[in-house]
């Protein structure tokens, strides 16, 4: 543990941030079986005082199978 201290957004931004990365590998090496399942969404962050769905909303486009 390094004590490092990150908001609820940043740790929701640093997910979809590792998720994309992946994504990218995926698509750029056609031969890599599979596909993504992105699960465990959380309801989160607060912006403005409403809940957001990051995981979702972030990654609508992608071709992911969300669980």
């Amino acid at each position: 543990m390094i004590g490092l201290e990150l908001s609820e957004s940043e740790v929701r931004g640093a997910e979809i941030a590792l998720i994309k990365r992946a994504y990218a590998l995926i698509q750029e090496n056609p031969h890599y079986p599979g596909k993504m399942l992105l699960s465990s969404m959380r309801v989160s962050p607060v912006v403005d005082g409403a809940a957001r769905v990051w995981h979702l909303e972030k990654l609508a486009d992608a071709d992911i199978v969300n669980g």
